[in-house]
């Protein structure tokens, strides 16, 4: 013991474990040794990844919107668009704000985060049944006879397994920020976006119909899944568990104000397409359908910027610095300002030769309700949910989503009947 003690003062790089049954020598580093550190990722490579990857994604995906606008009649288009329709439109009250909890309880789990990640897939695939239930059960037919199309009851019975392919995996983006996999992020959402956009392409191309085109838009995430499921594990280290009954319990009672506000927000911005689609016709309702879309740079800029943001800003709030979380809030909102407001006038500008160029001279009317949603850019420059969320006040962010979608269906239905589908437009602004 005495010789093994004595070591401890005869250099820097070994010291003495003693224990009860043996002593053990130990490696360390020494003095002038750099010990390698895993840096995590700058806010500013994190947003770019994002956006980088968000843009490519956009590009493939109004690369497929333009082929589709010109090689498919207004009838085919309005059925291929009308199939998702349904389908996006259910979305938000199936996934109840289930993946962006994930923002909030990462940063706050201290035992097992793959759990976590069990728990968010098992509830997710769960919502998704419901929708499967409701198309095998015969819910193309009511949708069919509502949107007054007879070719949806086939082609949303195609629907039956998307949400089982789409739902476990939406947790995924939150997840990859969460444990600072951004750039594998942007690389996955590009590859995934390029490979559907050029099979649905080449569909088009090769059929001239929508059956094809909407079988690929199924088939390409299915064959993506794998592979998101082993990312999303391999990024979160750590032994695996069961779902386990009071962790679902905790993450749906946040999440439920959360996702009926954000099913709120949704069908507010799908409202106008639906009633559009129940009142008009289909050949009407394919050029609403693209003058009232939100224009790329929106998704891109917020959404990146709300992405990485919201990640640190729970972060901050679960350790008490609710000051810097409000100072990083007012950073994002300015940045995002500087890319908005010129986007916003550029377009504004360039209206008719930029809808033309997309989608040929059929939709030239579309070009109308394209300059009204133009003006809904002003109040998007934050996504002010994310603040909300990350201090835990779910329940302010329910309440205004509640008389938003009041507000506006009301409008939108009144000015539909009244002055056909430009009205649409009008009620969001």
């Amino acid at each position: 013991m005495q010789e093994a003690i004595s070591k401890i003062g005869h250099g820097p790089s070994e010291f003495i474990v003693v224990s009860p049954f043996r002593l053990k020598s130990v490696k360390l580093p020494e003095i002038n040794e750099v010990v390698p550190v895993q840096q995590k990722t700058s806010r500013t490579e994190k947003v770019f990844a994002l956006s980088l990857g968000g843009a490519l994604s956009t590009v493939a995906g109004i690369a497929f919107s333009m082929i589709a606008a010109r090689w498919l009649s207004k009838h085919d288009y309005a059925t291929m668009r009308q199939t998702f329709l349904a389908y996006e439109f259910a979305e938000p009250l199936l996934m109840l704000g289930l993946p962006t909890a994930i923002y909030y309880f990462f940063p706050r789990e201290r035992g097992v985060k793959r759990g976590l990640i069990v728990d968010n897939m098992s509830l997710l695939i769960g919502a998704g049944l419901i929708f499967s239930l409701f198309i095998a059960l015969g819910g193309n037919h009511l949708l069919s006879m509502r949107f007054n199309n007879p070719d949806l009851q086939n082609t949303l019975q195609w629907l039956i397994p998307y949400p089982l392919v789409i739902m476990p995996i939406a947790g995924f983006a939150a997840i990859m920020v969460c444990a600072d996999r951004t750039k594998t992020l942007a690389v996955y959402n590009v590859l995934s976006s390029i490979t559907l956009a050029i099979a649905g392409i080449y569909a088009i191309l090769w059929t001239q119909s929508y059956a094809a085109p909407i079988l690929v838009r199924i088939v390409v995430p299915a064959l993506f899944l794998p592979l998101a499921v082993i990312l999303m594990f391999r990024a979160v280290p750590g032994p695996f568990r069961l779902p386990k009954w009071i962790s679902m319990q905790e993450m749906v009672r946040y999440s439920v104000p959360v996702g009926l506000a954000s099913m709120l927000g949704t069908i507010t911005l799908q409202m106008q397409s639906i009633i559009v689609a129940a009142l008009c016709t289909p050949e009407e309702f394919a050029v609403y359908i693209n003058g009232a879309m939100e224009i790329p740079v929106i998704g891109i800029v917020t959404g990146s910027i709300t992405t990485v943001v919201f990640a640190e800003m729970a972060e901050m709030c679960s350790r008490g610095d609710g000051a810097s979380a409000l100072k990083l809030f007012h950073k994002a909102s300015i940045k995002s300002a500087c890319i908005l407001f010129p986007t916003m006038c550029f377009l504004l500008a360039t209206a008719e030769p930029f809808i033309l160029f997309l989608y040929s001279e059929q939709y030239h009317a579309s070009v109308i309700p394209f300059i009204i949603y133009l003006f809904v850019l002003p109040m998007r420059i934050v996504v002010y949910g994310a603040a909300l969320m990350a201090l835990g006040m779910t329940r302010v962010i329910l309440i205004r989503s509640i008389f938003d979608f009041l507000i506006n269906a009301i409008l939108c239905f009144v000015l539909v009947k009244a002055i056909g589908y430009i009205g649409a437009a009008i009620a969001i602004v």
